[in-house]
């Protein structure tokens, strides 16, 4: 339940980092689809090979 009441708040505060230049630091992927993600894990399949 906790991630159901907190998801609104917290997308927002992520949304904020990534702007604002918080998580410079990290390298930060937005996956927003299944394709997404099979195309990033496919691509890092392929550069570890």
């Amino acid at each position: 339940k906790w991630s159901w009441v907190t998801y609104k708040g917290r997308r927002e505060q992520y949304e904020q980092c990534m702007s604002d230049g918080s998580w410079v630091h990290a390298n930060v992927r937005r996956l927003r689809s299944p394709q997404a993600v099979e195309g990033f894990l496919d691509s890092l399949v392929t550069a570890a090979q």
